[in-house]
C-alpha cells in the first residue's frame, strides 16, 4: 500500500479545525452510488461542532459524493483509497489514518451503505443496524456508556454468536480463519457475540487500544483482506472474519455489546 494512500488526494477535500478531540468520530465506507445521500442524511443527525466525519469514498463518481458530503457536514476527511476487502478494509484503512493524525475521540461510528444486493431484505438489515442514530436512541447513548463494562451499542437484532462451545468451532464457514486470527491477536475471548453487519457505536479507546500498538499492522491486515465483493457461501474469507473480529476488539478487553431494539 503506497504512502500516497495514507494521504488526503485534494487538499479541498478536508475541512479540519485544529482541534483534535472530538465525542463523535464517524467512521464510514460510501460505495453503492443509490444509498450514498439517504446514508448521508441518516448521519446528518451527529453533525455537530463535537463531531468529525470521515469518509472513504469507493464509488467511481466520487466528485458529487464530495459535494454532497461539503454540503452536508461541517468536519470532515476525505479518502478514496482503492478498494480492497469491502467496508472492512476501508473501516481498518480510516482508523489507521485517525491514530496517525494524532485524533481522538470518546465514541466512534462505524458505519457504511450497507446494501446486500445477494438478499432479498437486503435494506432492511441496515436499516435496523441504524436505527442506534434515531434520535430516541441516540438520546441514550451517554447514559448507556455511563456503564464502564459496555464498549459497543448496536441493534439487538442483529447480535449474534456462532460459537459452539461443546465443540468450540464456530457455526460458519470461516471458522479455521477465525482461530487462526484470535490467536494472532493472542485474544482471550470468552463472549463471542458479534454485531451482523458491522455497524454500531464503539468506545474509540478500544480502538486506539487495538490499533496504536506497533504489533498491530493495520496495513497488514489490510493486505490480507480479499478483492472485490466476497461472499462467504462456499468458503470462509478474512473479510467476513474481520466482520466478527471488529466487535471481538471490545469483549477481548473485557467490555460488552449493548442491544437496543
Amino acid at each position: 500500500m503506497g504512502n500516497n494512500q495514507h494521504l488526503l488526494t485534494k487538499d479541498k477535500q478536508h475541512r479540519l479545525k485544529e482541534k483534535r478531540e472530538y465525542r463523535y468520530v464517524v467512521i464510514c465506507q460510501l460505495f453503492y452510488p443509490d444509498e450514498i445521500n439517504g446514508l448521508l442524511d441518516v448521519l446528518s443527525i451527529l453533525n455537530r461542532n463535537e463531531t468529525l466525519f470521515v469518509f472513504n469514498i469507493g464509488t467511481f463518481d466520487k466528485s458529487s459524493v464530495i459535494e454532497a458530503i461539503k454540503k452536508r457536514f461541517e468536519q470532515y476527511l476525505i479518502y478514496e483509497n482503492p478498494q480492497k476487502g469491502r467496508d472492512i478494509g476501508a473501516k481498518l484503512f480510516l482508523i489507521n489514518a485517525i491514530l496517525n493524525l494524532g485524533i481522538t475521540a470518546e465514541y466512534a461510528l462505524m458505519v457504511h451503505d450497507k446494501k446486500s444486493p445477494h438478499l432479498s431484505n437486503g435494506s432492511g438489515w441496515r436499516n435496523d443496524l441504524l436505527k442506534i442514530l434515531e434520535p430516541k436512541n441516540l438520546n441514550r447513548v451517554q447514559d448507556i456508556f455511563k456503564d464502564p463494562e459496555i464498549g459497543v451499542i448496536a441493534s439487538l437484532k442483529f447480535i449474534e454468536n456462532e460459537y459452539d462451545p461443546i465443540t468450540k468451532k464456530f457455526k460458519c464457514r470461516s471458522n479455521h480463519i477465525l482461530k487462526h486470527l484470535i490467536k494472532e491477536m493472542k485474544w482471550e475471548i470468552t463472549d463471542y457475540r458479534f454485531v451482523a453487519g458491522c455497524i454500531f457505536l464503539i468506545r474509540f479507546e478500544i480502538l486506539k487500544n487495538s490499533f496504536s500498538d506497533p504489533g498491530s499492522k493495520i496495513i497488514n491486515i489490510i493486505s490480507s483482506l480479499e478483492f472485490g465483493n466476497v461472499l462467504d457461501f462456499n468458503k470462509g474469507t478474512f473479510i467476513h472474519s474481520w466482520e466478527r473480529l471488529f466487535s471481538w476488539l471490545a469483549t477481548s478487553q473485557g467490555y460488552r455489546i449493548y442491544g437496543i431494539h
